[in-house]
C-alpha cells in the first residue's frame, strides 16, 4: 500500500516497506524489522476484521504501533537487565553499548560500600569516624548533658550520638593479683623458690590449671555484683546519667559520632565523566 497520505483510507490489504515511514525510525534499516512490519500490519488488521470488515488504517500507522511494541519490548528487557546487574554496571565506561551482550562481574565491590554502614552501626568498622570526649564528673552530680558539655562547644552545636561510655566497675583481673586482695592466691615466695620470680603472671599455669584462674575471676565479678553498687549509666536524648553518684572527681571518656556524618557516607558518580551512575545512562540501545 502505498498511499501516504494522513487522510483515511480503507486498508486494501497491501502494506509497503516500512523503511522511512514509521515515527522515530529507530529499526527501519533492520532487515528483520522490514520483513516482520508487513506482516504484523497484515496480522493487525486482520485481527480488526479485514477484509469482512473495512478498517480505516494506513500502513504507516500500524508500523508506528509494531515500531512501538518493539521499543516497549526492548526496554522490558533492558530494564530487567538493568536491575539485576546494576550494582556490577556502576562504574564502567557508557561509551560501549552493551546490548545483547554478557556481563561478567560481581557486585561485591558495591555490595562492600553499601555494608560499610551496616558495619558503622554493629560497631565493627564502616565509614564514619568514631570520635572520643570525656565529662568532667564531679562529686555528688549524678546527670550530665552531654550537648551542652560536649556538643555545643566541639561539635558547633551538631547532634551527636553516642556509642559507648567507659565508665565500668573495675577490671577482676587487676585484683586477682593484688597482695591486699585476701584472694588466698600465696604464690609470690613459692614461684621465687622456683627462680620465676622476675616472669609475669602467666607462668602461674606451672603450679595450678587454667581454669582455675577463670574460677577466681568469675567469683571476684560474682561479689563485686551481689554485694556492691554496680557500676551503671542509662543516656536518654544525649543526656547520661550515672550510678553511683561519685564521691569524687572524676573523668569518664565515652565514644560518639556526629549525626550528620553518618547521613553523608554515600559516595557519588559524576554522569559527565562517562560512567554509569544509574539507570538512565546504561549503555543499552
Amino acid at each position: 500500500m502505498a498511499i501516504l497520505s494522513d487522510d483515511p483510507v480503507i486498508y486494501d490489504g497491501s502494506p509497503g516497506n516500512p523503511s522511512g515511514i514509521t515515527a522515530f525510525g529507530i529499526f527501519d534499516d533492520e532487515a528483520s524489522f522490514q520483513s516482520d512490519a508487513p506482516r504484523a500490519a497484515e496480522y493487525v488488521s486482520r485481527r480488526l476484521g479485514y477484509p469482512v470488515v473495512d478498517v480505516e488504517l494506513v500502513d504507516k500507522i500500524l508500523y508506528t504501533c509494531f515500531e512501538e511494541a518493539v521499543m516497549t519490548y526492548g526496554s522490558q528487557v533492558n530494564q530487567f537487565q538493568a536491575r539485576e546487574h546494576m550494582l556490577t554496571l556502576q562504574g564502567m565506561s557508557t561509551i560501549n553499548s552493551i546490548t545483547q551482550k554478557n556481563i561478567i562481574g560481581s557486585p561485591l565491590p558495591q555490595i562492600i560500600k553499601l555494608s560499610a554502614q551496616y558495619g558503622t552501626e554493629a560497631q565493627s568498622g564502616g565509614n564514619v569516624s568514631v570520635k572520643k570526649g570525656f565529662i568532667s564528673a564531679s562529686v555528688g552530680t549524678q546527670s550530665y548533658d552531654l550537648k551542652s558539655l560536649w556538643a555545643d562547644p566541639y561539635e558547633n552545636g551538631k547532634a551527636i550520638e553516642i556509642r559507648r561510655i567507659y565508665h565500668y566497675m573495675p577490671s577482676a583481673v587487676a585484683r586477682y593479683y593484688d597482695p591486699f586482695a585476701t584472694t588466698g592466691l600465696g604464690l609470690t615466695n613459692l614461684m621465687s623458690e622456683f627462680g620465676f620470680d622476675g616472669y609475669s603472671p602467666p607462668v602461674t599455669f606451672v603450679m595450678m590449671p587454667a581454669y582455675e584462674d577463670l574460677l577466681r575471676i568469675q567469683a571476684i565479678e560474682v561479689n563485686d555484683v551481689i554485694r556492691k553498687s554496680q557500676y551503671n549509666f542509662e543516656v536518654s536524648n544525649n543526656v547520661v546519667r550515672f550510678s553511683p553518684i561519685f564521691k569524687h572527681n572524676a573523668t569518664v571518656w565515652f565514644d560518639y559520632m556526629v549525626v550528620d556524618d553518618k547521613q553523608s557516607t554515600g559516595s557519588a558518580y559524576n554522569p559527565s565523566s562517562n560512567i554509569v551512575s544509574d539507570y538512565s545512562n546504561i549503555p543499552y540501545s
